[in-house]
């Protein structure tokens, strides 16, 4: 329901943005969040951007997978909110995270049938409303804004933000392999922008991939013990899902493949964000 009443927020934030959402929209020079106006947006709803409020409403969405069932449906309601601010962020990474995520659920969860129905019907709803996007909230940009960012998933060579990615992992791995014990903490993320003066121009502050920053910060010996670390969480799950299938355990291992696929979710979208340390 958190995140029901932060994605109803997110629509009326992009249909009609109120005063203080405009100002902070004007006052962080954030380029990437969209214009101050009506459906000019990327929702943001109550958070700072629409990557903080794109990873937010995925993980709502994967831990409330287990509460889907067609006799509440009710219980659609906030579910069918979220599903529809994560669209309007725009944040393709995110919304394949998410997908994933549901594969896993669905792949492991031992009520996949109900949960598996709920979301079809969700799923043929969500494809509704965007196809009547533009009557329905009275813009005719709306659903060609929500294709064209679709379609950007397979037309790579003319993806401008992939491409300023792929320059700038090359430029962070190159740096890494200069200095493979590390350029030290601090030299991305948050703690360059305070530093530099509250900048968000620093070139450091775009490399969006969690893997590369622990590697240009922590050198080689630091990437490997974050992926060990991450590779435990992976592997502690899975080994306590195979317990609780032996001792027909269904409330634990609903609870096991829960945290499994909000594990695999963070662990895709830590090559698109530093989502561990975003989180």
């Amino acid at each position: 329901w958190l995140g029901g009443i932060l994605g109803a927020y997110g629509i009326y934030q992009f249909v009609s943005p109120p005063p203080w959402d405009v100002a902070w929209v004007n006052n962080t020079n954030i380029n990437s969040i969209g214009v101050a106006q009506p459906f000019g947006l990327r929702v943001f709803s109550t958070l700072n951007s629409p990557g903080t409020a794109s990873f937010f409403f995925t993980f709502v969405l994967l831990l409330g997978l287990h509460r889907l069932r067609l006799r509440k449906p009710w219980a659609l309601l906030p579910v069918a909110a979220s599903i529809a601010a994560l669209a309007l962020t725009n944040v393709r990474s995110s919304r394949l995270a998410h997908a994933v995520g549901v594969v896993v659920y669905l792949t492991l969860s031992p009520r996949r049938g109900s949960a598996g129905a709920a979301l079809a019907i969700l799923s043929v709803m969500t494809v509704v409303v965007g196809l009547n996007a533009s009557t329905l909230l009275g813009s005719q940009d709306v659903t060609t804004q929500l294709v064209t960012r679709l379609n950007s998933l397979s037309n790579v060579d003319s993806d401008y933000s992939l491409n300023d990615r792929k320059r700038e992992s090359a430029t962070a791995m190159q740096e890494g392999l200069t200095e493979p014990l590390g350029q030290g903490l601090g030299t991305v993320g948050t703690a360059t922008k305070l530093s530099d003066g509250g900048s968000s121009t620093s070139d450091q502050l775009t490399l969006d991939n969690g893997y590369l920053s622990r590697f240009v910060e922590m050198g080689v010996a630091g990437l490997i013990g974050y992926v060990l670390v991450l590779a435990f969480g992976v592997v502690f799950c899975v080994r306590a899902l195979s317990r609780a299938i032996a001792r027909r355990d269904a409330p634990r291992q609903e609870i096991v493949v829960t945290a499994l696929c909000v594990q695999v979710a963070l662990l895709g979208l830590d090559l698109s964000g530093d989502a561990h340390s975003a989180m």
